[in-house]
């Protein structure tokens, strides 16, 4: 039943790991720190509420890096032909989600008709849009340029997605200039890093990523571990890896350590699989009036759906109320149960104006 998921996963797994993923975040961060302190914070896609300690994640997408991220999650994350069926018997949404994401249906079409694909992306935010990048001359960019449109338009139309607007536009080359400076701290970063790795294999640590931080004035290691490690150990994994750093003659490093809840990172990666099961659809039919769609595990596991609906509207709570109860029986159906195990969970339908609709 979940053939194609599983086997779609296990590709992603293999081509993008969570360190992977842990090393973009990182990295993006501590360039935006280091370049940006006297400017305005940028906007990410984890949004951080100290007061309350808590990760949100949206899947409305600010950055680049976000957009590659979800773009793979929405195109590995196929429905079986039976939840399809189970999912079209329920009520008001009808057949809510289809067999394919968007990306993924563009693409093959693109693909079948010989188009010179370079890249092609969704963005939400500020608007809802996709783009196609094609590749070759000028010419040949505009030879196919409108057909190109029509084949996004049709998949469009079929599908009843009608809150897109569509960009095609020759593919540019990007030179990347990397000073004489960034190329000697990317070395040594990689002499450290291959150290750390060595010596971390060679002592059998469980250590989930490692990351370096080395474009500030106060270079540092972070060495994220499961949290059940005991004291000891993270001493000695410290006093290593200082060790294979002080070895490599190079800049002075700290060493941090993070403990990860390893149940809440689990129960990280189930919820976003299951938002993108469930986001694409209502995000790209203007008649569900959905702008955006994010969760978070910490400290409970809640699901915010967020609404053009204003709170004043007439109907808004009816709305609200059955926006969440059929999100809910689709979480409770047999075919989710695999995904949502026995986790307790809380639906927020919010207003424009920021007020709960389905209290």
């Amino acid at each position: 039943m979940y053939k194609e998921i599983k086997q779609s996963k296990e590709q992603y797994n293999h081509l993008f790991t969570e360190e992977i993923a842990s090393r973009i975040k990182k990295n993006v961060l501590s360039t935006i720190e280091a370049e940006k302190k006297n400017e305005e914070t940028q906007k990410l896609p984890l949004i951080l509420n100290k007061s309350k300690r808590r990760i949100r994640r949206y899947i409305s997408i600010y950055t680049g890096v976000a957009i590659i991220i979800f773009a793979m999650v929405l195109t590995l994350a196929f429905v079986s032909p039976t939840m399809a069926k189970v999912v079209a018997k329920i009520p008001y949404l009808g057949k809510l989600f289809v067999s394919k994401p968007l990306i993924t249906m563009v693409t093959e079409e693109l693909n079948e008709n010989g188009i010179k694909i370079d890249a092609i992306g969704v963005v939400y935010q500020p608007k809802k849009e996709i783009f196609i990048s094609i590749k070759g001359s000028n010419k040949y960019y505009e030879d196919v340029r409108k057909e190109v449109e029509k084949n996004v338009k049709n998949i469009l139309r079929k599908n009843n997605y009608d809150t897109y607007s569509i960009r095609v536009e020759k593919a540019r080359k990007i030179e990347n200039y990397i000073s004489k400076d960034d190329q000697k701290r990317l070395k040594e970063d990689e002499i450290i890093n291959t150290a750390i790795q060595n010596e971390i294999k060679k002592n059998k640590f469980k250590v989930l990523s490692t990351s370096i931080t080395s474009s500030n004035e106060n270079p540092f290691v972070e060495l994220e571990i499961p949290d059940s490690t005991e004291d000891l150990k993270i001493e000695e994994l410290k006093r290593v890896v200082n060790n294979a750093i002080k070895r490599t003659k190079l800049d002075t490093y700290s060493v941090k350590v993070k403990k990860v809840n390893m149940l809440k990172r689990e129960q990280d990666g189930r919820w976003g699989h299951n938002l993108s099961l469930i986001g694409e659809t209502i995000i790209s039919k203007s008649k569900y009036k959905v702008k955006g769609i994010g969760y978070s595990v910490y400290p409970k596991i809640e699901l915010e759906i967020r609404t053009t609906v204003e709170s004043t509207d007439e109907n808004a709570k009816e709305f609200g109320h059955n926006l969440a109860q059929i999100i809910d029986e689709f979480l409770k159906s047999d075919e989710m149960k695999q995904n949502v195990k026995d986790d307790n969970y809380e639906i927020n339908i919010i207003s424009k104006d920021k007020k709960k609709l389905n209290d």
